[in-house]
């Protein structure tokens, strides 16, 4: 069982946690993306993203700019 009680939230309040899939906005754009959080400091996650090209692409989010997909 993960421990809840110092884990982030996202702006809707769900906790996040690595692996989980966040809605974020490119950075430089105004576009959604999907994303996967690849890992969690204290306070940023970072997110791996695609944007309709091949490779991937990552990124520095606050953990208040992600919305978790699957809660």
């Amino acid at each position: 069982m993960e421990d809840l009680t110092n884990s982030p939230v996202d702006f809707l309040g769900n906790s996040l946690f690595v692996g989980d899939e966040v809605i974020i906005t490119e950075p430089r754009y105004r576009n959604f993306v999907r994303g996967t959080i690849l890992k969690l400091t204290e306070k940023y996650a970072f997110v791996k993203y695609y944007t309709g090209v091949i490779w991937p692409r990552e990124c520095k989010q606050n953990f208040k700019q992600c919305i978790k997909i699957n809660p």
